[in-house]
């Protein structure tokens, strides 16, 4: 219960925080522009087009970074512990657009969670993954919400989770070596946000990994960075 409820803590408090920066985009939009007491004009076409030539030069692929917490989730969290993750990203997003895709190939690790006396008997349990996600993003000034879900495919391989026969009995216990190649899913959100100058992020997202007949369950909760390749210009947030 405890692994749950911090699991649903974080991806709570990213939609929150992702809900209050969409309404006060909204809010900002909707009050006029004042300087003193007198209402500025509108920018003229000449402002527009400068801003139109940036947004042109921005192309909308970026390459990243993420590293964080893995919250293990139902059967998996009976079986190992807080583990960690960190992954890859190359991102297609023009500032143009509100949506875009977010290619990822990653590595996660859980220590499995077993007497003392069976430890030597047990892997950890690893997974590479490679994930396809569309991110949706919203407008916002300072803290840019978006949404994500997206397809993949996990190998994974280790012992000790609850999703695997329970052989914690001093008697049949025997070291684990299977391996396992799946198909599974993530969805979730976060924020992107100027940090140092540079484009960063942070996000949970609920992953699910569908094995024979079962399935395992874990939310990440990460932080990254985003860095523009091939011409990007200055954005404001991830964009990712």
């Amino acid at each position: 219960m405890k692994r749950v409820s911090i699991g649903v803590a974080a991806l709570a408090t990213v939609a929150l925080v992702a809900a209050a920066s969409a309404q006060q985009a909204v809010q900002s939009a909707a009050a006029p522009v004042r300087s003193g007491s007198v209402t500025s004009m509108p920018r003229s076409s000449s402002t527009q087009n400068a801003m139109q030539n940036t947004m042109m030069v921005d192309n909308g692929m970026k390459l990243g970074l993420s590293l964080g917490a893995n919250v293990p989730m139902g059967d998996l969290g009976d079986g190992v512990k807080l583990g960690y993750g960190i992954s890859g990203l190359l991102a297609f997003q023009p500032a143009a657009l509100p949506f875009g895709l977010r290619a990822e190939v990653g590595y996660d690790r859980f220590a499995v969670d077993v007497p003392d006396e069976l430890k030597d008997f047990y892997d950890d349990v690893s997974v590479v993954k490679g994930l396809l996600n569309a991110v949706v993003k919203f407008p916002g000034e300072g803290l840019s919400p978006y949404v994500m879900g997206g397809i993949g495919i996990f190998r994974s391989s280790g012992g000790g989770s609850g999703s695997t026969a329970d052989q914690r009995s001093l008697g049949t216990v025997r070291r684990s070596n299977e391996s396992s190649t799946d198909f599974g899913f993530d969805l979730g959100g976060g924020i992107n946000f100027q940090l140092s100058g540079f484009a960063s992020f942070l996000e949970a997202t609920y992953t699910s990994v569908r094995g024979d007949g079962d399935s395992s369950e874990y939310i990440p909760v990460r932080f990254g960075v985003m860095f523009p390749i091939g011409g990007g210009g200055t954005t404001t947030g991830g964009n990712k």
